[in-house]
C-alpha cells in the first residue's frame, strides 16, 4: 500500500507497520512509544491516540493517528459515543481499527495504554502486546502504593477506595461494580486473543501478577526501556558554596508524583541544604521564596548535562511516592553522574537497591529530611554513592532489538 503523511508525502513504504495504542496525557507510557519509534528502523510506526478536551472525561473523545507525534494527525476521528476512561467494547472503534488494518497495511499492534480506548485495539486479531506501564483498567487507581502481593485488591476494597478519593479519582465515571466487570472483559480478551504481555521491570510484572491468578497465569517478558544519549555541549564552570548540600529535584511534583512529599520536606529543610526545584512547572509556585528552595519551572531533556554543570548539585531527590513501573528520571540523573535519593516504592527502589547508587526511605518527609541532614554532614556517603552507579544502561537499540 501507498501510504500518505498530512502533507501528502509518503510514509516509507515497504516496511511492516506497527501500530501503538496510547493516551494524550505524554509521561513515561509517550515517552517509551517516542523512543521505540526512533529507535527501530525496520518498521513504520503509526500512533492511535486517544484524546479529549482540557484533560477531563471523556479521554477518549476522539482518536488520532499520527505517524509524528510532534505533527498533526493523518486521520481523525470524532466519536458519536465517546470513550469515557475505557470501555469493553464500542462499535465505531471496532470499525476503525478494521479500516487501519485495511488502509494503513498495520500488521501488528503494541498498547501502551488503554486510557480513552476501548478493548478492541486488543481484539484485531494481529499480533498484539499490551506493554505494562501501569495496571489500568485492571486497577484504575493509578497512584495506589499497596502492595497487591499483601494487600487485598478485591471489589469491596476498590469501592472503598474510590469513595475515599471523592472527587480526586480521575476516573469517577464508573463505579466499583462498573470497573470489576471490565477487569474481568480485560482478563478475557488477553486469554482469548493471545495478547503477549510485556513489562519495562521485574517489579512491573511481579505486581501486576499478583493482582490477579488471571494475569499471574499469562506469560510475561521484561524489556528494560533504554535511554537516549545527551548530546555534547560545552562544558561550564560554576563557583558555589561548598558548603551547603545541593540537592537538585527534577520534572513535574504534581500530587504523589512529588507535591505530597515535598510539602511536607520544605517546611522540615534542614540548615546547609537547599532544593533546586527543576522543571516543577506551574505547580511549583507554591515553593516560590521558600527558604532554601530554588525553582527553575521548565527545562528542555537534552539539556540536562549543562543544567547540572550550572547547578553543581550534590544528589538528585525523587519526590514521587507512586510505584513507579521504571522511572526515565532516575536513568537520567545516574547518566549525568548523580546518586539519588527517593522512597523505597517501585522499580527505582528495584533498581537502586541492585547497585546501591543512592538511599531508600520510608514515603515520609521527615525521613528525607533527616536523610538529608546526615549527608549534609557526611559527604563521603554521597562519594561512596557515586562511584556505586552503574557505568551503563540500555541505550535505545537494546530496547528496540
Amino acid at each position: 500500500l501507498t501510504r500518505l503523511d498530512a502533507g501528502g508525502r509518503r510514509v516509507r513504504p515497504g516496511r511492516p507497520v506497527l501500530l501503538h495504542v496510547l493516551h494524550a496525557w505524554g509521561g513515561g507510557a509517550e515517552r517509551f512509544v517516542r523512543d521505540l519509534m526512533q529507535a527501530d528502523g525496520s518498521r513504520e510506526h503509526l500512533v492511535l491516540v486517544a484524546r479529549g478536551d482540557h484533560d477531563r472525561p471523556p479521554f477518549g473523545r476522539r482518536l488520532c493517528l499520527h505517524a509524528d507525534l510532534d505533527a498533526p494527525p493523518l486521520q481523525a476521528w470524532e466519536l458519536s459515543a465517546p470513550i469515557p476512561d475505557c470501555s469493553a467494547a464500542s462499535p465505531e472503534v471496532q470499525a476503525l481499527m478494521s479500516d487501519l488494518r485495511l488502509r494503513w497495511g498495520v500488521g501488528a499492534v503494541l498498547v501502551s495504554s488503554l486510557v480513552g480506548h476501548s478493548l478492541d485495539v486488543l481484539r484485531t486479531g494481529l499480533p498484539t502486546a499490551l506493554c505494562l506501564h501501569d495496571l489500568f483498567p485492571a486497577w484504575p487507581l493509578l497512584h495506589d502504593a499497596r502492595d497487591p502481593a499483601r494487600e487485598p485488591f478485591d471489589q469491596d476494597t476498590l469501592a472503598r477506595l474510590i469513595s475515599d478519593a471523592g472527587p480526586r479519582f480521575v476516573f469517577a465515571t464508573q463505579d466499583a461494580a462498573s470497573w470489576w466487570a471490565l477487569r474481568d472483559a480485560l482478563f478475557d480478551t488477553l486469554a482469548s486473543h493471545e495478547v503477549q504481555l510485556v513489562a519495562p521491570s521485574e517489579f512491573a510484572r511481579a505486581r501486576a501478577q499478583a493482582l490477579a491468578p488471571a494475569l499471574a497465569a499469562r506469560p510475561c517478558r521484561v524489556i528494560r526501556h533504554g535511554l537516549a544519549g545527551f548530546p555534547g555541549h560545552d562544558a561550564v564552570a560554576v563557583a558555589r558554596d561548598p558548603a551547603r548540600l545541593r540537592v537538585l529535584v527534577p520534572g513535574r511534583v504534581h500530587g504523589a508524583k512529588g507535591s505530597e512529599l515535598l510539602d511536607g520536606l520544605v517546611d522540615a529543610l534542614p540548615d546547609g541544604v537547599e532544593l533546586v526545584l527543576l522543571g516543577a512547572g506551574p505547580l511549583g509556585e507554591r515553593y516560590r521564596g521558600r527558604r532554601g528552595v530554588h525553582l527553575k519551572k521548565d527545562y528542555a531533556r537534552d539539556e540536562l548535562p549543562r543544567w547540572r554543570d550550572v547547578l553543581a548539585p550534590d544528589l538528585a531527590l525523587l519526590p514521587s511516592t507512586v510505584p513507579e513501573t521504571w522511572s526515565y528520571t532516575l536513568s537520567e540523573m545516574w547518566a549525568l553522574g548523580l546518586p539519588v535519593l527517593c522512597a523505597d516504592l517501585g522499580a527505582p527502589a528495584e533498581r537502586l537497591r541492585a547497585c546501591g547508587a543512592g538511599w531508600l526511605l520510608p514515603p515520609d518527609a521527615q525521613a528525607f529530611a533527616r536523610q538529608l541532614a546526615a549527608l549534609a554532614a557526611d559527604r563521603q556517603a554521597i562519594t561512596a554513592a557515586r562511584e556505586r552507579i552503574p557505568r551503563t544502561q540500555p541505550g535505545l537499540p537494546d530496547m528496540a532489538a
